[in-house]
């Protein structure tokens, strides 16, 4: 699942290095380079504490979720009864995984991409190609985040609840605004070391130019 794929790579831990032919660097593609993990020391505190904080979401949304559809399971099974609200609060911990997993799945370069125009394309035409998605990424997400924020203050004006847990419905569309505003920050993040260093995000292995030398 794409899902547990995110939960998996945000508690892995790597501690090796990696010697990979550089094909982002659309400026020299023919060059090869070193590719080391991230040295979390490296980092700026912010960024730091942003990675650590999106990766502790992603793993609790998927582990709660996990656990509350287990034990809705076994008493139905074993008891009888059921969970009323199991669903309901499964599929709300799932939307914010999902919000918070999009996101690290930019910065880690993990989404599936199709890049055969951008192959085929001269070194130079590649790097207008890069640049020119990933400006749409930020655009997209931005606005989406925008309209979000919106929606959620259309949201807390109704009052509405949830069905079964009764849950105020603001809360839980705040998964999009901010899912959505984290995302754009990781476009953001990934078009400022492209341009400095010619480099994308990899999940294999984070290149020395990371992303603390783009913000």
């Amino acid at each position: 699942m794409i899902t547990a794929s995110f939960a998996i790579d945000a508690v892995r831990k790597l501690t090796t290095s990696y010697k990979v032919g550089n094909a982002n660097d659309y400026r020299n593609p023919s060059a090869a380079c070193y590719k080391r993990p991230l040295c979390v020391a490296e980092m700026p505190p912010f960024n730091r504490l942003l990675n650590h904080l999106e990766e502790f979401l992603i793993a609790s949304f998927m582990a709660a979720a996990t656990l509350v559809t287990f034990a809705a399971v076994v008493l139905r099974y074993t008891a009888g009864m059921g969970i009323s609200w199991a669903q309901e609060l499964t599929i709300y911990l799932f939307i914010w995984m999902a919000k918070f997993g999009a996101a690290y799945g930019v910065r880690t370069g993990i989404h599936i991409g199709v890049d055969f125009v951008v192959n085929a394309a001269r070194p130079s035409i590649r790097r207008v190609l890069v640049i020119l998605s990933m400006l749409l990424g930020v655009v997209f997400t931005g606005t989406i985040a925008f309209f979000g924020v919106r929606w959620v203050m259309f949201i807390y004006g109704t009052g509405q609840v949830s069905p079964d847990l009764e849950w105020p419905m603001w809360i839980i569309y705040l998964a999009i605004p901010l899912g959505s505003g984290l995302m754009c920050y990781r476009f953001m993040q990934a078009l400022l070391l492209f341009i400095k260093t010619g480099q994308l995000h990899s999940h294999t292995a984070i290149g020395e130019h990371s992303e603390e030398d783009a913000l």
